[in-house]
């Protein structure tokens, strides 16, 4: 549920207001998220003029502009047609970096095949726990965000690659390399380390 008197831009910086940040850093921060959702060229659009999957769109820009470690969705795709059931999922796997663990809870069959691994509940109680791919812990994706930290720290960029080969990791793309250490840094940065 979207604020029906926010346009996007504004909606999702409202999980940025409580940070010790610059309205210009919500700002850019906000339609950053808005881009990786596919919504930066409706950031100026209040919910009645949005379409039910562009609100939730909206909503998981909302959710990652804090840059959580875990995203928690609960029937994400309850709401939505086929068609935008299956755009945000594929928001779900992009966000699934390496740097977050993303829990979603579904009826929907079709949303929980998509998923890297899937936990069946019955009763209150856990009936199966499935490993459906490749699947990295959570652990493996601290490792890979240390990695990066440091690599970036100390200049050593051949760690990173070593890393990747050795973790079995696909070869990093540059342009994505770059966004996802400038992320590192920040965050480095609010948690008071020295990048």
């Amino acid at each position: 549920h979207l604020i029906p008197h926010l346009d996007a831009r504004r909606y999702v910086e409202t999980a940025l207001l409580y940070r010790q940040m610059s309205p210009r850093e919500r700002k850019r921060r906000a339609m950053d998220a808005l881009e990786v959702v596919g919504l930066a060229p409706r950031h100026e659009h209040r919910p009645v003029q949005m379409s039910g999957g562009e609100q939730q769109r909206c909503a998981i820009a909302r959710a990652i502009v804090t840059e959580p470690k875990l995203l928690l969705a609960d029937e994400p795709t309850g709401a939505l047609d086929s068609t935008n059931a299956a755009n945000v999922m594929e928001i779900f796997r992009e966000l699934n970096d390496g740097f977050r663990a993303i829990a979603i809870v579904t009826h929907d069959p079709a949303v929980a095949a998509s998923a890297a691994r899937r936990i069946s509940m019955k009763d209150g109680k856990i009936v199966a726990d499935e490993q459906l791919e490749t699947y990295r812990s959570s652990i493996d994706n601290i490792d890979a965000a240390l990695i990066l930290l440091l690599a970036e720290r100390f200049k050593v960029t051949k760690a990173v690659g070593e890393y990747k080969a050795a973790a079995g990791l696909p070869p990093a793309d540059p342009d994505r390399e770059k966004v996802q250490i400038a992320r590192l840094r920040r965050l480095a940065e609010e948690a008071n380390l020295d990048p």
